[in-house]
């Protein structure tokens, strides 16, 4: 699991696709959770953001508990 920023400019929900870089590429994640402050010993200014919002709502609740448990 990474953590991201979420910018106002892509306000996403829990079950979006989106579109982020990772590790200098842009990939499509999944939002998972949307936690009131970043893990602890996560310094926020180095978070990248969510540069996009691809799907909204792209994964039904009920399929991202099935998912979460795999």
């Amino acid at each position: 699991m990474f953590t991201y920023a979420n910018p106002e400019a892509h306000p996403v929900g829990i079950g979006d696709l989106v579109q982020v870089r990772l590790q200098g590429r842009r990939q499509s994640g999944l939002v998972v959770g949307l936690p009131a402050a970043p893990p602890a010993g996560l310094d926020p200014s180095r978070l990248l953001a969510i540069e996009a919002v691809v799907q909204s709502a792209a994964v039904d609740p009920e399929w991202r508990t099935l998912i979460e448990a795999v």
